[in-house]
């Protein structure tokens, strides 16, 4: 299975404490979102040593086989994907072979041989117009996960942010989207609650330093409020029932000895 599909599984969700006697060990929370860096040069993966992500893209179909395997080999543990078009049955096992994790599809004309395979992830790339009754579909398609077509960037509005919401909400697999530049801890946080899984940056907009300084952004975010919490924070909802003014009472009779 695929090591990201397994990452963003597991979003949220603390590991266990472990039983015993002995001094217990502080541990750390679990992250709520993923972070992706993307790339069209394979070469550019020598820079990103040391930077905590949870996969890589490299965007160019063309660079595929012994190339990327190269490549990605300084990645260490980091999953790493392809971004394609129309794969053939033979170049996702290829890939496969060659250590892909997972690739995003730029198009609907994939056969369905070519996504028979557990070995790697399939994240299907959607854009802002799609209908709402293919939305709804997606989650029974044989595809892992969506990549948002459109990317966002800081300073985020509350119209943007709704239109994103208005997206997601349709869409019942996990929902990767690819942000310009740095956003801040807020915005993150919101784009989180809304149901967004994980962001993809791209270096060709975002050099290593910022890309370290938002992992590090990320796996500080605080813990995502449940319904329960949110519910609670509301102010008490008081029945119609409660509502009706006492004197009411004084239209209907209390007795059948009231009534002449």
């Amino acid at each position: 299975m695929s090591k990201l599909i397994q990452r963003i599984e597991r979003l949220g969700k603390d590991t266990p404490a472990p039983l015993g006697f002995g001094a217990a060990t502080r541990r750390k929370a679990a992250p709520t979102m993923v972070l992706l860096a993307s790339m069209s040069d394979p070469s550019a993966a020598s820079k990103l040593d040391g930077v905590p992500l949870d996969g890589v893209i490299f965007t160019p179909e063309t660079a595929i086989g012994s190339v990327l395997a190269k490549a990605a080999s300084g990645l260490k543990d980091i999953p790493w994907g392809v971004q394609v078009q129309t794969p053939t049955a033979d170049q996702v096992k290829d890939l496969v072979d060659a250590g892909c994790d997972f690739i995003t599809l730029t198009g609907m004309g994939a056969s369905l041989e070519a996504l028979h395979n557990e070995d790697i992830g399939k994240f299907l790339v959607v854009a802002e117009g799609i209908k709402e009754e293919q939305s709804h579909s997606l989650e029974v398609m044989p595809v892992d996960g969506v990549v948002y077509a459109d990317p966002v960037s800081s300073p985020l509005n509350l119209e943007g942010l709704l239109q994103l919401a208005c997206v997601r909400g349709e869409i019942g697999c996990c929902f990767l989207l690819p942000v310009s530049g740095t956003l801040t801890t807020w915005e993150l946080e919101c784009l989180r609650d809304i149901g967004v899984e994980g962001v993809i940056v791209d270096l060709e907009t975002t050099d290593v330093d910022a890309l370290n300084a938002l992992a590090l952004t990320i796996a500080d975010l605080p813990r995502r409020r449940s319904r329960v919490e949110f519910s609670s924070a509301s102010l008490p909802r008081v029945s119609a029932r409660a509502q009706a003014p006492d004197d009411d009472d004084d239209d209907y009779p209390e007795s059948p000895d009231d009534i002449s």
